[in-house]
């Protein structure tokens, strides 16, 4: 089967952003297992794949109750459907022991954190508190709090919550509901659920790719795909048989080539190829040095199936300003670029100086 950087660069937006411009933000995070949680990742999105979508519904979507932020694949912290970020959850999570780093970083021990967590959890048993007001309620050092609540999320104590401010990644915390993160599981099969619903989103994809998206060694991503509804399509990639014939007889053809989208920080697409990949060659991220050397995905501009460009949206006064580096652009990729601009800050409500 021909799989060449153009195929795959337009399967990709046939299937990251075509194939969802109707869908909500938990039918979005569910197809892809989760999606990053940090604002504005979390709306935006939704936003950059639902033309229909406002900025007020899209917050709403954010805010369902359906919906829970937890450390996933990698330790990264994803927004996600409940009954699948129990999964995760318990598939991923590591030992108190291996958190204890967190602890420390405030000066708080292992026994000191045990004496303190029953209390917060009572105390967010209702409603999201904010660090400050956990701290006075329970009068606990201002040096320890964040690191106490830190290490409670990464352990299943606590749940993040988001704040009013649809910009910032300063939580609310709340505690976790009873038998929502703490039941057992068949670890095996739930790698293996989660590998094939990766497989069926993001394929074709490689070994490389399965074992960086879900940090476990290449020898048993191999094992994994071979267990799963998996087809070897040639050049070590594979894909899930259901995209097996829709993969095969995709065509190169030029539809949308001229539509702009724009894709925020750490969006499904930066995010779920491992460096070096085919499918981030293919779309030119490193030709815009689309990431930060941590190796975090930055907002990008797609024009058709290529990257185009890198944006961001910076603080000015009460103001918020949209900023795009026009340096690498063609003349060609400039057309209708400032209108598409326009109408992608008319949605944020930001302000954009030409």
């Amino acid at each position: 089967m021909n799989i060449s950087k153009e195929k795959i660069s337009k399967w990709l937006v046939s299937e990251h952003l075509e194939k969802m411009k109707n869908l909500s933000l938990e039918e979005i995070s569910t197809l892809y297992v989760g999606i990053y949680s940090n604002r504005p990742t979390s709306w935006q999105v939704v936003m950059s794949r639902n033309p229909n979508v406002t900025l007020e519904q899209a917050i709403s979507m954010e805010n369902s109750e359906n919906l829970v932020r937890i450390p996933g694949m990698r330790r990264s912290k994803f927004i996600m459907n409940k009954s699948l970020a129990c999964k995760v959850f318990n598939t991923f999570k590591m030992d108190h022991s291996k958190h204890e780093w967190r602890l420390k970083e405030g000066n708080v021990s292992l026994e000191e954190y045990k004496k303190q967590i029953s209390d917060i959890i009572s105390y967010t048993q209702d409603e999201g508190k904010s660090l400050d007001n956990i701290r006075k309620e329970l009068d606990i050092a201002k040096e320890s709090i964040r690191s106490i609540v830190n290490f409670a999320t990464y352990t299943g104590d606590l749940l993040r919550v988001p704040t009013e401010n649809i910009w910032s990644n300063r939580w609310v915390y709340k505690s976790t509901p009873d038998n929502f993160l703490n039941i057992d599981i068949n670890i095996e099969e739930t790698k293996r659920e989660l590998a094939d619903r990766y497989l069926y989103q993001y394929g074709p994809i490689t070994i490389k790719d399965l074992s960086w998206w879900m940090n476990i060694g290449q020898k048993e991503a191999y094992s994994i795909l071979k267990n799963i509804d998996s087809k070897n399509v040639g050049n070590d990639f594979w894909i899930h048989v259901n995209k097996y014939e829709d993969f095969e007889n995709f065509k190169n053809n030029n539809r949308n080539q001229d539509e702009y989208k724009f894709l925020p920080p750490w969006d499904p697409i930066l995010m779920g190829y491992s460096p070096n990949s085919l499918q981030r060659e293919s779309i030119g991220l490193d030709n815009i040095n689309g990431y930060d050397k941590s190796g975090n995905g930055l907002p990008i501009i797609m024009f058709g199936n290529k990257a185009i460009a890198t944006w961001k949206i910076r603080k000015n006064g009460e103001q918020r300003v949209f900023e795009v580096d026009l340096t690498k652009l063609k003349n060609t990729e400039q057309s209708g670029l400032n209108i598409a601009i326009s109408n992608w800050c008319e949605k944020l409500g930001v302000e954009y100086f030409k």
